[in-house]
């Protein structure tokens, strides 16, 4: 009596056995908003996984770009001073 008004009134059906049967007031099962939630977290993960590689990718890309730098101003200061010295 008292407890199917209440259950009426608030939009919450429970079926024996199923977790299904809870309905939030918007009408969406607990399991399709855990179903919703838990995809949200895998598009989450694999936005920072992602992020991860091309931050990572970038940094050893600079470390390479640096390297090759100063090996170049190495390689000119040598054969330009080497130049002079013969001149």
């Amino acid at each position: 009596g008292r407890l199917r008004s209440r259950q009426a009134r608030s939009g919450m059906h429970v079926q024996a056995g199923s977790c299904e049967g809870i309905q939030s007031r918007k009408g969406k099962s607990t399991v399709a908003i855990m179903i919703g939630f838990i995809i949200f977290l895998l598009v989450l993960w694999l936005v920072f996984a992602v992020l991860g590689f091309v931050i990572k990718g970038l940094f050893w890309l600079a470390v390479i770009g640096i390297v090759l730098f100063v090996a170049t101003v190495i390689v000119g200061y040598i054969r330009r001073g080497g130049s002079r010295s013969k001149v």
